[in-house]
């Protein structure tokens, strides 16, 4: 069972970092792409900056003794 467990924690944490860097790319690539506008200030960047919230939840989603919550 523990065995399980560790494969669910290495996959929330795969997904987690592969949203972090998806967020984190795409704000890199707004910042230096495109002028700033409604869209990319009240929309768009809080987006980003909340699905960077949820892949750090995703990849310290574990107990410190490495058993998932849920």
């Amino acid at each position: 069972m523990m065995r399980t467990d560790l494969k669910g924690l290495a996959l929330n944490q795969l997904i987690g970092f592969g949203l972090l860097s998806i967020t984190w790319t795409l704000l890199l690539w707004l910042n230096f792409t495109i002028a700033p506008d409604f869209f990319a200030h009240f929309v768009a960047i809080p987006a980003l900056f909340i699905a960077s919230g949820v892949s750090t939840l995703l990849i310290t989603a574990g107990k410190p003794n490495g058993k998932i919550t849920r």
